[in-house]
């Protein structure tokens, strides 16, 4: 595309967004399967659940926290984390 000076303009047309995606998990599975290394294997399950259920054809990992951003559990039962990802849209 050129503008009026002559000059090219590219123009690039992102199709992808960022969504999120909430998960509890019950602390006594948290603590019982490995804490962190057992929260990445759920986050990695979801992304790939994401993608074949909604036809995304990249999903992308960005970010999880504690949903009131605390580093505590949440009700003493269960934590709650939300999960960030960016997802093509193709």
């Amino acid at each position: 595309m050129l503008c009026q000076q002559n000059c090219l303009i590219e123009c690039y047309r992102y199709m992808s967004e960022i969504i999120t995606a909430k998960i509890t998990i019950p602390s006594s599975i948290f603590l019982a399967k490995g804490g962190l290394s057992y929260l990445q294997r759920q986050i990695d399950v979801i992304a790939e659940d994401l993608k074949e259920v909604h036809g995304y054809k990249a999903i992308e990992y960005l970010d999880h926290q504690l949903e009131n951003g605390h580093g505590e559990v949440t009700d003493n039962e269960s934590f709650y984390f939300v999960i960030s990802y960016e997802v093509d849209l193709g």
